[in-house]
């Protein structure tokens, strides 16, 4: 890594014992603990329903000579004619316990998670080793290369990462309880991890992959949605410090026909009804699908009408324009368009917006959609059970859905990609930029990530148009950047005439 980017600064990473953030319990190499059935690491945990072996900080040699740890939980009933797979969670979030201050920290009401529902002893973000030994399967988690008391510097993703996942894999694999099987589950880092082996790698023995939730692109996803800084103050923090499941491994890690092709549809499609309390059972609507995105989705375009601020399906005659100023974190051109019928969407919207700026040489744009009451107010969807409505937990973008948003420095327009663009997805390389001449009128083509709702009569949905990330922060600790953008002064939206300013949306 090093000689890949000889410019960068490198520093020595603190050790776990002397970093504040760190949740540290010790280094105690190749230690064995017998978990008895019922135990429970604190009152009130998720007591163990099988007897569990606990083995702390195995060394698992890597092939540059540097060993990184892991902490192995396995049915204790496993022996030479009873091996288990193993399912894998790699990340530098520590190895056994560190989910438990975790969770309070990401997010109000410890993310959806009842204390009772773990053991305590589950891996931040990762699967709980309680539940899965009843299951049949052991839990592996591992501290990545430099992480804890693992070996080497921590690398970002990459290639080095990817060769460390396929020498644990290997490792594991060929252990005297294993049955040759190795799966890999997790969230966040532990799903990126899997993607980013994947695609470079594979390994006999892998035979699942479980990655619940990340990222493929990280400038796309991440770091440069659209081309312009997308939360930087959320990076600098971080670097600062379900039966389904059963189900596929079952068939893929135990071999077990389970009629998992057969019952398992690829899509499972959710529909956000946005309801005003907790309760998340009457405002998510599954469908299982065939294929994404829909095949019966209907592409309807509706047009900015800036005369009445409302989404409509003809374009006005004449020519007209709207103004917002896009400094600020509170300003926004909005558009609106009323459901007279019940109305589901899914799929990739997409905007087509002419756009001027007189005081800069570039714009960066931020489209959102919200969902709107029949009596007019703008609503929020939680993402995990809360003990208390939608109203009163706290603002942050790990607990509300506002709606699915799109971004776009204007500079980047130029850097369409037209082999992966298709009529809605819109994909651009960033690899160059071309400013905007002082109040010229630009064509900007913006997608926004996936989205599923669903509508009821009277209820509205609106384009919003500003210079900012309209989300929430992604904790109470990472406010809103006012230098996150590009944006000097005024933005002008033109509508009507031969500006086709437009919101396309895929119904269902």
């Amino acid at each position: 890594m090093q000689q890949q980017f000889p410019n960068l600064k490198w520093k020595k990473l603190p050790s776990p014992e002397e970093h504040s953030n760190y949740t540290w319990h010790g280094f105690e190499p190749n230690s064995k603990l017998f978990l008895e059935r019922g135990h429970t690491r604190w009152a009130g945990r998720l007591p163990f329903p099988v007897d569990t072996i606990l083995e702390r900080d195995v060394a698992v040699p890597i092939r540059d000579g540097i060993r990184i740890y892991a902490d192995v939980f396995r049915p204790a009933n496993t022996d030479a004619n009873d091996k288990v797979p193993a399912v894998i969670a790699f990340s530098p979030y520590g190895k056994t316990g560190t989910g438990v201050p975790n969770y309070d920290i990401m997010g109000p009401h410890h993310i959806g998670l009842k204390l009772e529902d773990t053991s305590g002893y589950e891996k931040f973000e990762g699967p709980d080793p309680a539940t899965w030994a009843e299951y049949g399967y052991a839990i592996i988690n591992v501290d990545a290369r430099g992480a804890g008391k693992s070996e080497g510097n921590v690398v970002f993703y990459g290639p080095q990462e990817a060769e460390d996942v396929y020498d644990t894999i290997d490792y594991i694999s060929k252990q005297p309880w294993c049955s040759g099987s190795v799966g890999m589950a997790g969230n966040s880092w532990l799903a990126i991890s899997q993607i980013n082996f994947a695609s470079r790698h594979e390994h006999p023995a892998l035979k699942a992959l479980a990655p619940w939730e990340g990222r493929h692109d990280v400038y796309r996803d991440t770091l440069g949605r659209g081309g312009r800084r997308h939360n930087p103050y959320l990076h600098r923090f971080l670097l600062s410090g379900f039966t389904d499941l059963k189900k596929f491994y079952d068939r893929f890690l135990k071999g077990i026909q389970n009629g998992w092709e057969e019952d398992t549809p690829p899509v499972r499609l959710s529909l956000l009804g946005f309801e005003a309390d907790g309760n998340l059972t009457k405002s998510i609507e599954e469908q299982p699908e065939r294929e994404w995105p829909l095949a019966r989705q209907q592409l309807k375009t509706l047009y900015l009408n800036s005369a009445s601020k409302e989404l409509v399906w003809d374009k006005q005659a004449t020519e007209g324009s709207i103004t917002h100023f896009a400094e600020g974190l509170t300003d926004s051109s909005n558009f609106i368009v009323h459901f007279k019928q019940p109305t589901e969407i899914a799929g990739y919207a997409k905007v087509k917006l002419w756009i001027s700026c007189k005081e800069h040489d570039d714009l960066d744009v931020a489209v959102q959609l919200r969902k709107i009451s029949a009596d007019g107010r703008l609503l929020e969807h939680l993402n995990y059970p809360c003990p208390l409505p939608v109203s009163e937990v706290r603002n942050d973008n790990i607990a509300k859905c506002l709606g699915p948003q799109g971004f776009l420095r204007a500079s980047h327009r130029v850097t369409k990609d037209d082999k992966l663009s298709t009529a809605q997805e819109v994909v651009y390389k960033h690899d160059k930029r071309e400013p905007i001449p002082l109040g010229e009128v630009v064509n900007l083509e913006i997608t926004l990530w996936p989205m599923g709702m669903v509508f009821a009569s009277g209820e509205s949905i609106m384009l919003r148009v500003a210079g900012y990330d309209m989300c929430y922060p992604d904790t109470d600790r990472v406010k809103p950047a006012h230098d996150n953008n590009e944006n000097v002064g005024h933005h002008t939206i033109h509508t009507g005439g031969k500006y086709d300013s437009q919101l396309i949306l895929p119904f269902i």
